[in-house]
């Protein structure tokens, strides 16, 4: 009688990380003041994307009238009422994440529903190390799509430079809160910050420090005194000045066709 082997059973390891980006909570009230500024503003500068219906095409051949092309009239018209005024903004995700890596926003806004959660997810660190308030809003994109002529809006950044939108940035920036990234310092101060302001404050009820506790502080190095009090951390935006082929790459050589009549 023949054996059957039993299929072996593939296990698959993974490691879930322990430090999670999170997003500041926004209040209702908070969320229904931002939704207001934005749309009042919008209405106001009446920024929108405009498509003109395509028309139908006859078949019958057409003298070119002078001053039209030849498709002028199979072509769709479509672009914003003021192109010097969407310049000010980053509509989208990847918009967004390219003008935050050139350090050129002053604020970003995500909206909620945007599925799977990591499509947004990068935006957490990139705002931070940029120190550009950053917080998800819910139904961004149905209250913006309506107002600019869009189908969704998932991002939305303002530039550092716009004028038209100074006022509503700063009004949103206060009710902005912290992106939580466990791996970077709060601007209140970290552990270690905290820990040394205890052991001040003990050796403080003690009584003063004894001699060669204070020439132990004093022979503290300024780099370690530093690190306690830790700043957020300023990254350069990425300029690619050169492409180099990689040298190493193993290229097959083409094979030759055999003749047709072997």
């Amino acid at each position: 009688m023949s054996v059957r082997k039993k299929k072996s059973i593939l296990v698959k390891t993974s490691l879930n990380s322990p430090y999670t980006q999170e997003w500041g909570s926004l209040t209702r009230r908070k969320r229904r003041y931002i939704l207001d500024v934005l749309t009042e503003k919008f209405t106001q500068t009446g920024l929108q994307k405009t498509e003109e219906a395509k028309k139908k095409r006859k078949w019958r051949k057409r003298k070119a009238q002078p001053g039209q092309g030849e498709g002028s009239s199979g072509q769709a018209k479509q672009g914003w009422t003021d192109p010097a005024l969407r310049q000010q903004l980053a509509i989208g995700i990847n918009e967004v994440t390219r003008c935050l890596e050139r350090n050129e926003l002053g604020l970003v806004l995500v909206c909620k529903s945007a599925k799977p959660p990591h499509m947004t997810s990068h935006l957490i660190p990139l705002s931070l190390t940029r120190q550009v308030p950053a917080c998800r809003v819910p139904r961004l994109s149905e209250n913006m799509a309506t107002v600019l002529g869009l189908k969704c809006v998932l991002a939305l950044g303002f530039k550092r430079d716009s004028k038209a939108f100074a006022n509503q940035v700063r009004a949103i920036v206060r009710k902005v809160p912290r992106c939580h990234v466990p791996w970077m310092p709060r601007p209140g101060g970290s552990a270690t910050a905290l820990a040394t302001d205890s052991e001040s404050q003990e050796s403080a009820s003690e009584g003063e420090p004894s001699q060669s506790h204070k020439r132990k502080l004093d022979e503290v190095p300024q780099e370690a005194s530093e690190l306690r009090t830790p700043k957020a951390p300023l990254l350069q935006p990425l300029r690619v000045r050169r492409v180099v082929p990689n040298p190493k790459k193993v290229r097959k050589p083409k094979l030759k066709e055999k003749s047709k009549g072997k």
